[in-house]
Parts: C-alpha cells; sequence; structure tokens
C-alpha cells in the first residue's frame, strides 16, 4: 500500500509541471510549445494609418516570418503565408518556444522581383537581392515592374509561455521598400505628336541589394527602365462650356498639347544613394534632362512634412509624379517643374 501511494506521489510530481506548462487546462490544443500571434502592420505612410489590407490586396501577396535565436543569431523558424491565410486581423501563429529572439519579415509580392538568400543560416548574413539583367558591357538593367516590397525587424524580442486560449500578441510595423515613378513630358508649343518612343528614359540608383536591417548593401549601379508607357494629347483651344468655339484666333496657341507618360519603379530610395533621372531624344541622341531626382523630392515635401526626416519622408512616400515642360525644339523648360501636384520653380539646376 505504500509503495502505491509513493508511486502516486511521483506521478503526480511528474505531471504538475506538464499541468502547469498547460496552463492547468483540460483541452489538449492549449499544450503546445508557446502560441503566439504575429501581426503585420502598415501604417508607415503620410495618412498614418494601417493600410496593411489594400497594400496586400493582390491574391498573391503575403508575408516570410523568419525567427532567429536571439543568443546565436540562427534561424530557427520559416513560415510563409500569403494574406488569405492570414486572421481577419492580419495575424499569423507562430509556435515556438518561451525564448529571446529575432523576427524578421518580408512582404508584398517580394518573390516576383526578389531573391532571398536561402543558403544563409545567421541573421546578419541575411539578404534580399533584386533580380536584374546583365548586358554585354557587364551593366545591369532592370527591365520589369518591381513588385512591392515591405521590410519588419523585431530585434531581441522576449516570448513567453502562452496558450492558444491565452495567445501572446506581437506586432511587427511593416516599412515600403518599393517606389513607383511617373514622368510625364508635356510639349507646350509644337503640334507635332509626342511618342515614347521618341524618348529613353532611365533612373539609375545602386538601391537593389537589401540587407536583413534594411540597410544597402554594396550593390552595382542599376539602370531601371519604364515598365510602362502612353501618349495622348488635349486641344488647350476648346470651351468646354461652348464646344463649337474655337479660341485658337484669340490666344494665338496651337491646337493641341502633346505628352507621354512612363512608369518606373525602383527599390527602396536612400537620401544619400544618388537616385538619377535621364531623359535622352532617340531622334538625335541629345540628352533632354539628367537630374539628381532626390534633390528634386527633398524641395517638394511641403509645408505639413518640413521637420520631417528626409529619410523617413521618403519611407512612407512610395509615389512621385513628376512633370517636365519641353518647347517646341524639344528641350527642357527648366524653370518649372511639377512633383505630386506641387510647381517647383528652380533656374540653377544643371540639365546635364
Amino acid at each position: 500500500m505504500k509503495r502505491n501511494s509513493k508511486i502516486k506521489r511521483l506521478l503526480l510530481a511528474v505531471l504538475i509541471p506538464v499541468l502547469a506548462g498547460c496552463s492547468a487546462v483540460f483541452d489538449d490544443s492549449d499544450c503546445v510549445s508557446s502560441y503566439n500571434l504575429v501581426r503585420f502592420t502598415f501604417d508607415h505612410n503620410l495618412k498614418f494609418t494601417d493600410v496593411f489590407d489594400h497594400e496586400f490586396r493582390s491574391a498573391e501577396s503575403g508575408v516570410s516570418l523568419i525567427v532567429f535565436d536571439a543568443e546565436s543569431g540562427e534561424i530557427v523558424k520559416r513560415i510563409d503565408a500569403l494574406h488569405s491565410e492570414l486572421t481577419d486581423n492580419n495575424e499569423l501563429a507562430l509556435d515556438i518556444a518561451p525564448g529571446r529572439y529575432h523576427l524578421l519579415v518580408w512582404g508584398g509580392e517580394h518573390t516576383k522581383s526578389f531573391d532571398l538568400a536561402d543558403e544563409t543560416k545567421v541573421l546578419s548574413d541575411f539578404h534580399l537581392k533584386l533580380r536584374r539583367d546583365v548586358d554585354e558591357a557587364s551593366e545591369s538593367h532592370v527591365n520589369k515592374r518591381v513588385m512591392p516590397l515591405f521590410h519588419g525587424l523585431l530585434m531581441d524580442l522576449e516570448l513567453p509561455w502562452a496558450s492558444p486560449s491565452k495567445p501572446n500578441r506581437v506586432t511587427v510595423p511593416l516599412v515600403k521598400d518599393t517606389n513607383t515613378f511617373r514622368i510625364v513630358l508635356q510639349q507646350l508649343s509644337s503640334d507635332e505628336p509626342m511618342l515614347p518612343k521618341d524618348f529613353a528614359i532611365t533612373m539609375t540608383d545602386n538601391n537593389g541589394w537589401l540587407n536583413s536591417d534594411n540597410s544597402l548593401r554594396t550593390d552595382c549601379r542599376l539602370t531601371y527602365h519604364p515598365f510602362h508607357t502612353a501618349s495622348g494629347s488635349a486641344d488647350i483651344n476648346k470651351d468646354i462650356n461652348n464646344p463649337d468655339k474655337d479660341k485658337k484666333a484669340t490666344t494665338g496657341n496651337s491646337g493641341k498639347v502633346s505628352a507621354i507618360m512612363a512608369e518606373v519603379t525602383l527599390s527602396r530610395l536612400m537620401d544619400k544613394s544618388g537616385t538619377n533621372l535621364t531623359i535622352v531624344n532617340t531622334r538625335d541622341g541629345k540628352t533632354v534632362l539628367s537630374i539628381n531626382t532626390l534633390e528634386w523630392v527633398e524641395i517638394m515635401k511641403g509645408y505639413d512634412y518640413a521637420s520631417m526626416d528626409f529619410q523617413n519622408y521618403l519611407d512612407r512616400q512610395d509615389e512621385y509624379n513628376m512633370t517636365f515642360f519641353l518647347d517646341g525644339e524639344r528641350k527642357w523648360i527648366s524653370t518649372t517643374v511639377i512633383i505630386n501636384n506641387w510647381r517647383i520653380v528652380r533656374n540653377d539646376t544643371p540639365l546635364e
């Protein structure tokens, strides 16, 4: 009898820690290593509002959550999930033993444009590289649209023991790394239509290789080409209130204003990286304009964001609409540029 009592006490001594580890509940689903819900947000924008659902609305958008041990820096788990696989609150379950970890997130449609260094096992070695084409002169070109890329990193995160019934919740805020430039060339004094093939529009930067902390790794100079172009014209002498009335006789202006538009997507913009825009007239090979783009972008931050750090502004803004005006000889009228609806008058910028 005493022997049986000793066995019972021994079993109870073994079971008590197990039950405590499962929160002393009877639901077997709570007996996991540790249950965490990792939530993804994207409010690092100029609206300061979480628009994760909008940015990840594509059926192919998703996140890659990579977990590293904080002591060794080595990878311990990776989860790839589509947006549709997240909860309504944009959360992802992470079952992992209690401890201190680093959480790295790459998100968006990044797998279409970037290659993740899967062979690396340590956080400091992880990197993401933009795919490029290399020509015969060993110059690198990005000829396709760079698909949306988002980055998030939490360092030295302590994950306690938790259960599915009482999960531990963690939020990873994301930063958008990709940017869209819409370049508009508007010709003011010629009836001759403008066509996209008449101009070679390119942007250059060395921003195609990202470290795990979202800094830029040393990379070659990349030449980004438009992934979409369009052209059109508008009759400036038509009176919208009286379509039959022609104002040409009184204004002396030619009948139409012609324009072309080109869309270029780039990887992360850094305030010191040197993002250049070059436009060449393909008819004569002459450069229409060549400018340091970010110098102009910094001017148009405007009153509301004047005190904002420029890198913070670049990380929050991801679309830039730039309109340049050409004269009848297709030369840049450098006195006026419109960027995101801001008219900038600047006479001291060199053409080349």
